[in-house]
């Protein structure tokens, strides 16, 4: 960019700044007019972005941040998520049918042109500077990055090396503190009380790589949840694809992962080889009725035939070339398939979707009565209670609290008499550290009321201790209640 270019940007970028102190520029269209204006009035060959202005203009004012941020959405449920993506590496029990990736080109299970993967291979697969990177990317286009989730994508990263995976994770939490530390355990105490804190740190892997072992390697980094590669829940159809594990195997991880504090996330492949329909549609059944399963969240990708797949070299054999490459080719499913309940008059009612900062930025709708809600249910052998503050009226979910009463925990922290949270979060704008709301939701205290329910039910329910499997950011939060360090966790004696 020109010298004189840029100062005419400094010029736009304080005109906007006056407007919106004096009141003249109160929307985005109002930005969008300012900006045509002075771009004709300088003869620019194009109008600043969003991100170049905010470069110019040294405020935490909020509602100048809030008129300037692009993608609201990226922050819109709390926290601001930095995927990073481990290098290439071969699954070790090879590759499964669909999987369009792998070494020396990409991740196991991914093309190499995802965002992420993209961002990755630009860094060399550096976890340090993905996640530096990033976190610029997000601040430069007006988003908190207080609260970071971090997600570790790329293959089964629990079948890497221990010593990779232990460095893998340490340099993210180096990126996120902004130095280096000696060891991970000197990071991880680090970023307790960092500019930017790991809020939450989410792994990949597949069921068959989630066994004690490595779910006690997983919590020693921090992490809090797991992403497993289910894609489907037929034995048949798994065998099939080669997957190389059972639904035994999912049901198995699934139960260890809650029973330690972990938050299980499933990825779900429909329309996989050998599979219908109404299989499929089995599959989904089973995942939220049968009490071996019932994820806490799922992802869902619909099977793709992707040069250079096995599944792809299959098709090779019976259809014609033109039409080898098939599969759903639009890349927004979730905005289609809002669009598609909506012309049925249908709404989707998933967690995502209630949650208060998508109900206002979406349907203009705001919370007026907020009460306490608990919902209870039996999963993975133990008994789950659904913690929630919402306006029922307007179907607005605030925040949530997971507390799980364990079937069998292999970890020494948690007894048979303990209770552990395994998720708590207030929705809404991701709120900077300390700073106090506005219209924001988070750091009002609803926080505070879920865990003190969740403290009192666990009380009555007999139980001597709740632990907490929180992120290592947000530890300080919970030495604030009253809670200690007891292993990988937080906890609190009640008895």
């Amino acid at each position: 960019m020109g010298i004189e270019k840029e100062e005419y940007i400094k010029k736009i970028a304080k005109e906007i700044l006056y407007g919106i102190k004096n009141g003249k520029i109160a929307s985005k269209e109002d930005i969008h007019r300012i900006k045509k204006y002075f771009g004709k009035k300088y003869c620019l060959s194009r109008l600043p972005t969003n991100s170049e202005i905010l470069s110019h203009i040294k405020t935490k004012d909020e509602r100048v941040i809030k008129l300037l941020r692009k993608k609201p959405v990226r922050t819109i449920s709390g926290v601001a998520v930095v995927a990073v993506m481990s290098s290439p590496y071969p699954c070790p029990h090879g590759r499964c049918l669909p999987c369009p990736g792998g070494p020396p080109f990409s991740s196991q299970s991914y093309t190499g042109k995802e965002p992420a993967a993209m961002r990755a291979i630009m860094h060399g697969y550096d976890p340090f500077t993905q996640t530096k990177k990033r976190i610029e990317q997000l601040q430069a286009i007006g988003h908190s990055v207080d609260k970071v989730e971090m997600i570790v994508m790329g293959g089964t990263f629990t079948s890497r090396d221990f010593f990779y995976q232990e460095w893998f994770v340490k340099r993210c939490y180096d990126a996120l503190n902004g130095e280096d530390s000696e060891s991970l355990q000197k990071a991880m105490e680090k970023n307790e009380k960092a500019r930017h804190r790991c809020i939450g740190l989410t792994i990949e892997t597949r069921p068959d790589w989630c066994r004690l072992s490595h779910v006690d390697k997983i919590l020693s980094f921090g992490a809090t949840r797991v992403e497993l590669g289910v894609q489907i829940l037929d034995d048949r159809v798994l065998y099939a694809i080669q997957r190389g594990h059972g639904v035994s195997d999912i049901a198995d991880a699934t139960r260890i992962c809650k029973d330690a504090g972990l938050k299980v996330c499933y990825h779900i492949m429909p329309g996989l080889p050998h599979s219908t329909i109404k299989n499929d549609m089995e599959s989904f059944k089973m995942i939220f009725s049968d009490e071996r399963f019932k994820p806490d969240m799922i992802k869902i990708y619909p099977t793709l035939v992707v040069k250079p797949s096995l599944l792809h070299e299959e098709w090779k054999k019976d259809i014609p070339a033109p039409l080898i490459e098939g599969g759903i080719k639009k890349s927004n499913l979730r905005q289609l398939v809002l669009k598609k309940m909506k012309e049925n008059g249908w709404r989707c009612r998933c967690i995502r979707c209630r949650e208060v900062g998508h109900r206002a930025y979406k349907d203009k709708i705001f919370p007026e009565k907020i009460e306490l809600v608990k919902r209870k249910y039996k999963a993975s052998g133990g008994k789950e209670i659904f913690i929630s503050m919402e306006d029922k009226k307007n179907d607005i979910l605030i925040g949530y609290l997971r507390l799980r009463f364990p079937f069998a925990s292999h970890r020494a922290e948690i007894g048979k008499k303990d209770a552990i949270i395994r998720e708590l979060k207030v929705s809404g704008i991701s709120l900077p550290l300390k700073k106090e709301p506005g219209e924001e939701w988070q750091h009002r205290g609803y926080g505070k009321k879920l865990i003190e329910e969740a403290e009192k039910i666990a009380e009555k329910e007999g139980c001597e201790k709740l632990l907490v499997l929180s992120g290592v950011g947000v530890k300080e939060y919970y030495r604030s209640l009253g809670y200690k360090k007891d292993g990988v966790y937080m906890s609190k004696q009640l008895c």
